[in-house]
């Protein structure tokens, strides 16, 4: 990951129980720039049953892609 060298998004949730939110935060802590880190407050993996969580991450991850794409 240190490598690459495109615009790089993280979406996590701060509740994920399966891929825990340090691990989003270790990948963005190495990655090059341009690089961001969404975190979704109280999200749990993939955002099940939780569609205001869902809501945030899909919108937020809209915005980066018209920002870099």
């Amino acid at each position: 990951i240190k490598k690459i060298q495109v615009a790089k998004l993280f979406v996590h949730g701060t509740a994920d129980e399966k891929a825990p939110f340090q691990l989003s935060e270790f990948a963005y802590s190495i990655s090059t720039d341009p690089k961001e880190l969404i975190a979704i407050r109280d999200g749990i993996h993939a955002f099940k049953s939780q569609p205001e969580q869902l809501n945030e991450a899909t919108e937020k991850s809209i915005k980066w892609l018209q920002k870099y794409f």
